[in-house]
C-alpha cells in the first residue's frame, strides 16, 4: 500500500492513510528504482556519447550553468532536482535526435511516476542524497573535449553511483525495518535489548 501510494509509513511513528483508491483509477506503468537507473545507464551512456559529437559550446555553457545551479540547490534545505533533470535532458537534446529525447524524457517521467520508484527516491532525498556535482562537471568535461567514449564512461559512472545511492538507502530501509520488527517482538514478550 505504500508502494501505490495509499498509506505513509513514519518509522517509530505508525503507518498514516495519504489517500483512498478512486474508482476508475488507471494503474500506470510500474518499474523498480533498480530498472529505471539500469536503463538510464544503457541509454544515457550511449546519449551523452552521441552529444560529444553534435554538442555546442553554447550547449557546453548551458551544462556548465546547470552544474552551478546543482551547487545551489545542493544549499537548499529542501532537496531539489531540477537542475539535474534539465542537465540529464540537456545531453539529450545535443544528440540531435528525437528518439533519444523521447526515451530519456520518459524515463524521468517513469521515476516520478511508477509507484515504486517515485516511493525510493523520495526516501533517498529525505536521507538528503542529492546530485553529486563532481560527478556532473566530469560529463562536462569529456564533453567538451568531444570524447564520445570519455562522455559514455563518465555518464555510466555517474549513474552507477546513483545505484549505489539507491542500493544503500534500500538497505537502510530494510535494517530499520528488522530493528522495529524485533522491538515490537521484545516488547510483546517482554525482553529486554541485549537480554
Amino acid at each position: 500500500m505504500e508502494v501505490q501510494g495509499f498509506v505513509e509509513v513514519r518509522v517509530g511513528s505508525g503507518a498514516y492513510v495519504c489517500r483512498l483508491p478512486g474508482q476508475g483509477e488507471e494503474p500506470g506503468f510500474a518499474i523498480t528504482a533498480f530498472e529505471l537507473t539500469e536503463a538510464r545507464i544503457m541509454f544515457e551512456g550511449e546519449a551523452a556519447a552521441l552529444a560529444a559529437v553534435q554538442i555546442t559550446e553554447g550547449e557546453l555553457d548551458a551544462l556548465d550553468g546547470l552544474v552551478a545551479a546543482m551547487k545551489t540547490e545542493n544549499l537548499l534545505a529542501e532537496v531539489t532536482e531540477i537542475a539535474d533533470r534539465d542537465f540529464h535532458m540537456a545531453i539529450a537534446k545535443a544528440t540531435r535526435n528525437a528518439g533519444v529525447v523521447r526515451t530519456i524524457e520518459d524515463l524521468w517521467h517513469l521515476r516520478s511516476k511508477s509507484p515504486e520508484c517515485a516511493l525510493l527516491h523520495a526516501k533517498a532525498r529525505n536521507a538528503k542524497v542529492r546530485p553529486v556535482v563532481v560527478e556532473h562537471s566530469a560529463i562536462v568535461d569529456a564533453l567538451r573535449l568531444r570524447d564520445a567514449a570519455g562522455a559514455r564512461s563518465a555518464m555510466r559512472a555517474h549513474l552507477t553511483a546513483v545505484m549505489d545511492h539507491l542500493l544503500f538507502r534500500t538497505e537502510e530501509m530494510a535494517m530499520e525495518q528488522a530493528r522495529l520488527a524485533l522491538a515490537t517482538t521484545r516488547k510483546r514478550y517482554g525482553v529486554r535489548p541485549g537480554i
